[in-house]
């Protein structure tokens, strides 16, 4: 919204700028994350099922979700409700791994 009120190359940057810093900063501790999850006998394959199942269901479920979305509520701010319920499972997720994590 903030690229849109103020249309012009620098808000275009210092959007992709803020977004960048967001996304390393959740990616770069992932992986040692989820292979904590996993005893190191089957790490690997804990791993990529892990990744590839939520992949496949966010990523492959999103444009169906996202049409549907802007169909029922005529917004086309509505995908936004989207990310926002991704948001929420990884932070339930997170939460659950910080628990789990705590009692070793």
């Amino acid at each position: 919204m903030f690229v849109n009120s103020h249309p012009s190359l620098p808000s275009l940057l210092a959007a992709v700028v803020w977004i960048a810093v967001l996304k390393v900063t959740y990616f770069a501790s992932i992986p040692a994350l989820m292979a904590s999850f996993f005893p190191t006998r089957t790490r690997t394959t804990g791993m990529a099922l892990a990744y590839n199942i939520g992949t496949t269901v966010f990523g492959g479920f999103t444009p169906l979700a996202v049409a549907s979305l802007i169909a029922a509520t005529g917004n086309n701010l509505a995908p936004g409700l989207w990310l926002m319920f991704a948001a929420i499972v990884s932070l339930v997720t997170l939460v659950w791994a910080r628990a789990r994590l705590g009692a070793r």
